[in-house]
């Protein structure tokens, strides 16, 4: 006897929290003997399979121990042995036959009790299905049985129809969840299984089987979900549903095989022949993975690969034209149909690309967007080049859609446009161009420098020192080529200048220069520039040199960025927070103002970690956060991510009632989001306790002590039984 590790049965992930009723549903409609029993080997529970197996009804085998049914207590043994184990014995039926068996049994906690799932299986239906999978190719010998797939993508749709009727199986197929409900409207008996994409329009995969269940709650059809997310959150969601089992998308079918075998008796079959076509490379694609999961059909790859072209060739550009329009939800829908797309055909790089990209759109990392949809137009452009010059019918026209010349200008018209165009505050993105100011006082030399920078970056001319300092404290360029020699002041002066100043200290000063001897250099140097180029300039080298500098300069941002942000919701930090207040407090003494704070704190996150995991539990403090930029957009105002499940929200100029306005404002905001949280005694969704506070700023005033006021106020909200706001003066 060995255990195994192995979490092929759905329950054996199943701890703490989760209901029996949770997980005796998603076992109830297996074609294998099913049954449960307690430190005391008594039977708990046991599926209709058990029951025609062993002979017993189910009352009786609830007055049964586990040692009844199994003479030599294998099952008893094997179960308390460790957390997962196999072995093979005999199971005697009601009628005194012994009947040769592998059990299977799983260790399961569900809140106190302590379980034993032994799932029985007849080992010679067990040795043939199992041969049949090891030995076929992929999907062979499955026997008709018919699939109902679910799933609103064409592409998936074709692949799926290819990998299940190559098994052998009927396919019939809805485009979305409403369809799925009314296909089982029209005979719930027609389908032996459901494979149901969970991620599609008008219903989605949870919601259709929730009615299916509702509907037809005598008729247990394994309905298998076809996911890319396989985290522990998702796959209880799933369950919790009414779902049977998962399959991981891109599907393979060998997978698919054997998940379909645990929930359909599939006998074996002979191995079809399998030709080996030689196919040319196509750039971007994996051809040997691809033509494994569709088994090696040639047609099939073309067809799906000039579908792929037709339908997605475009997608970076209709992606950033969404982004562009403020459409984030449209974006990442998208994202997310390229990526499984491209996963289903092995384009790699492409998937990789849509992948960062869907998780940036999720993120809302507006800085990044940019780097993501280009990234992502050029893996679809070398995809796109290679379908267009290899294909069975070469001379057949690419989609004027597809062509990658229209696709990347659409890119880079639109990224222009992005700089102020995207509303969602999370994280500030720059200009897509990055500036430049010139300073020379000789008209020809910045000819040159504009001839030779120009056509890359946004450039920004000085002609003296002092202008060169008042043109850098208003624009902020991200780089500075600066002379040395001019009248006034010179180059060196003025990069002292603005070394010293908080505003520039930060914008990397390049010197070009005529003077050449190594001690002007080091001048240079010494007065804070960061590198030195000498006239006449040599075009090259200066792009160089200023392409490093500003990637230096753009990861250096980014890094300061990070430090002040919140990495998981995007929003302010606690360190920004801290900083703000206090800018906001001295401006407040000098203009003998207002300054209001909102402390705010989810009700309950710990039980809701604690039940829906810590990954739905991030999911939940990014829609909160959303939540609280779009509440909060006014100039000055400042949400921010305080720590843990508490944010905290500055209100400059806010008097006692104006904040309080504000604070009734997000409480009602987030209950509206209708994020569930069942154990929540105060609502059935995400809500939240608010704390107020606002002074008029005097001298004696600190932001500690406006902070400590507004901390009463929330947990005084708490105590009064959560989802209300409470002002500091109450």
């Amino acid at each position: 006897m060995t255990d195994e590790k192995t979490t092929d049965h759905p329950c054996a992930e199943l701890s703490g929290d989760e209901t029996l009723r949770l997980a005796w549903l998603s076992i109830e409609s297996s074609p294998d003997a099913v049954y449960w029993f307690d430190d005391a080997t008594r039977i708990v529970y046991a599926n209709a399979a058990a029951s025609r197996t062993l002979g017993y009804s189910h009352a009786e085998l609830l007055r049964m121990t586990a040692a009844d049914i199994d003479p030599t207590d294998a099952a008893a043994g094997v179960g308390h042995s460790g957390p997962v184990a196999r072995i093979t014995t005999v199971h005697r039926h009601k009628d005194g036959r012994l009947i040769p068996v592998d059990v299977t049994a799983t260790q399961i906690v569900i809140g106190e009790g302590r379980y034993v799932a032994a799932t029985v299986r007849d080992i010679s239906s067990r040795r043939q299905t199992e041969a049949s999978i090891e030995n076929s190719e992929p999907g062979a010998g499955i026997a008709p049985v018919r699939v109902l797939v679910v799933e609103d993508n064409r592409l998936n749709q074709r692949v799926a129809c290819a990998t299940l009727e190559r098994l052998g199986i009927t396919v019939e197929l809805a485009n979305n969840g409403r369809e799925a409900v009314e296909a089982m409207r029209r005979g719930p008996d027609r389908f032996d299984a459901i494979l149901m994409d969970m991620q599609m329009p008008e219903m989605d995969g949870l919601e259709a089987t929730t009615v299916i269940r509702k509907e037809f709650p005598h008729r247990a059809v394994p309905i298998i979900a076809a996911t890319a997310n396989t985290q522990r959150s998702e796959r209880a969601a799933c369950l919790a549903a009414g779902m049977n089992d998962f399959v991981s998308k891109p599907i393979d079918p060998r997978r698919l095989q054997s998940t379909l075998a645990r929930w359909v008796r599939i006998p074996s079959a002979p191995r079809p022949p399998a030709p080996a076509p030689v196919l040319p490379p196509i750039r971007g694609v994996d051809i040997e993975s691809v033509l494994a999961r569709l088994d090696g059909k040639h047609d099939l790859l073309i067809r799906l690969l000039r579908g792929f072209v037709q339908e997605h060739g475009a997608a970076a550009a209709t992606i950033a034209a969404a982004i562009a329009r403020g459409d984030i939800d449209g974006a990442l829908r998208m994202a997310h149909t390229v990526k499984g797309v491209a996963g289903t055909l092995s384009a790699n790089a492409v998937y990789e690309a849509a992948r960062a990209l869907e998780v940036g759109l999720r993120q809302r990392q507006r800085e990044t967007l940019p780097a993501h949809v280009e990234r992502l137009g050029a893996a679809l452009e070398v995809v796109c080049r290679s379908v267009a010059g290899w294909t069975e019918d070469p001379e057949a026209p690419m989609a004027a859609s597809a062509r990658p010349e229209p696709a990347r200008a659409a890119i880079a018209t639109v990224l222009t446009e992005f700089d102020g165009l995207l509303q969602n505050r999370l994280i500030p993105m720059d200009a897509t161009r990055q500036s430049i100011l010139l300073v020379d006082d000789v008209p020809a030399n910045l000819e040159v420098l504009n001839a030779v920078l120009g056509a890359d970056y946004e450039l920004i001319f000085a002609t003296s020192g002092q202008e060169a300092l008042d043109l850098a404290r208003d624009q902020l360029p991200d780089l500075i080529l600066l002379d040395v020699v001019m009248p006034g002041m010179d180059g060196n002066e003025a990069c002292r200048q603005l070394k010293a100043d908080p505003r520039t200290k930060s914008i990397p000063i390049i010197f070009v220069t005529a003077m050449d001897l190594e001690e002007d250099e080091a001048a240079g140097l010494e007065s804070g520039a960061i590198d030195y180029v000498t006239k006449p300039i040599r075009a090259s080298i200066v792009r160089a040199r200023v392409r490093n500098h500003l990637d230096l300069k753009r990861a250096r941002d980014l890094l300061e960025s990070l430090s002040i942000t919140d990495p998981l919701t995007g929003l302010p930090n606690r360190r920004q927070f801290d900083a703000v207040l206090e800018t906001e407090i001295r401006r407040a003494i000098r203009s003998k103002n207002h300054v209001g704070l909102l402390m705010c704190d989810l009700d309950r996150f710990k039980a809701y970690n604690d039940y829906y995991g810590h990954p739905a539990g991030d999911w939940c403090l990014r829609e909160v956060a959303s939540v609280f930029c779009e509440t909060f957009r006014r100039a000055g105002e400042l949400p921010a991510r305080y720590g843990g499940e508490e944010f905290a929200v500055i209100l400059p100029g806010a008097t006692p009632p104006e904040a309080r306005v504000m604070g009734e404002r997000i409480r009602q905001a987030v209950e509206a989001r209708l994020l569930p949280h069942t154990r929540s005694e105060s609502a059935p969704r995400v809500t939240v306790s608010v704390g107020v506070a606002s002074m008029l700023v005097t001298e004696e005033a600190s932001a500690s002590w406006l902070v400590q006021r507004a901390d009463v106020a929330l947990y005084a909200s708490k105590r009064a039984g959560r989802n209300r706001v409470t002002c500091a003066d109450q």
